[in-house]
């Protein structure tokens, strides 16, 4: 492929992205800059901005949905985050794959600008959807203090404290057409489970509740949400509250879902 058509289908790609970002009310992110550098004709490059519009200081998420045949390689931010980003899974991910960025801190009124290293393993590069998420938008309740939030990097990751919860996998964690998915559990003690799934946008999908013995249980999404209708193709957040023993641990994690 020439250098011409590929710049063309990356460019295209590219306009197509930030069509379908997501842009919850008050945060903004935008992809920008594309360009290819290298001897590699399919390396490229690109910056999200990401905007904070209302008047409070907070922590923040990019969470991404890597299409297919992309590569993420780098995320580096321009300023002095540089040396503190964190990305899940780590780097470098190839699509179809989620990838969560953050915590990063944004002012309120301002910005923050990462500058993205990135690839293309095939002819076309499709179904890409990104969004700028609050801590409390991450974890689908406003009510939720950041710190009793705990993101799950790698399936089986246990909580810092481990008094509740030892462990959650999502079994698959990526679901292809209407395979349903098993939110695997393994707790220290008798619990009251509370498992609520998110849209990127913040919209609630779907909840339900079981109490739990010791030990290694499953709660089970059929994709749905909560009227019965399979849900839509893309990342969806999932809360998995765990109440007994006297106290309460909240993990929030991500699935990925295509059709």
């Amino acid at each position: 492929m020439s250098r011409t058509k590929n710049i063309l289908i990356l460019s295209l790609f590219f306009i197509a992205s930030v069509l379908r970002a997501q842009t919850p009310s008050g945060y903004v992110l935008v992809k920008t800059n594309l360009s290819s550098f290298g001897q590699n004709k399919n390396s490229y490059s690109y910056q999200w901005t990401a905007t904070n519009n209302t008047s409070e200081n907070g922590n923040f998420f990019i969470l991404v949905n890597i299409p297919t045949n992309e590569e993420i390689q780098s995320v580096t931010c321009f300023t002095s985050l540089s040396n503190s980003l964190q990305t899940s899974p780590p780097l470098p991910l190839t699509g179809s794959a989620p990838l969560t960025i953050g915590p990063f801190p944004i002012a309120a009124d301002s910005s923050v600008t990462f500058g993205v290293a990135a690839g293309n393993h095939g002819q076309t590069i499709t179904g890409e959807t990104f969004s700028l998420l609050s801590q409390s938008q991450l974890s689908g309740n406003n009510s939720v203090e950041a710190s009793s939030v705990t993101l799950s990097s790698e399936p089986g990751t246990p909580t810092p404290n481990g008094n509740l919860i030892q462990s959650v996998v999502a079994a698959p964690n990526i679901s292809n057409g209407k395979e349903p998915i098993d939110f695997l559990v393994n707790l220290n003690s008798p619990a009251l489970v509370t498992l609520t799934l998110f849209a990127i946008t913040g919209e609630q999908v779907f909840d339900t509740q079981e109490q739990v013995q010791t030990g290694k249980s499953s709660l089970l999404w059929n994709v749905q949400n909560s009227v019965g209708q399979t849900v839509a193709s893309g990342l969806y957040i999932y809360l998995l509250r765990v109440d007994g023993a006297g106290s309460e641990e909240t993990l929030a994690g991500k699935v990925l879902i295509l059709h």
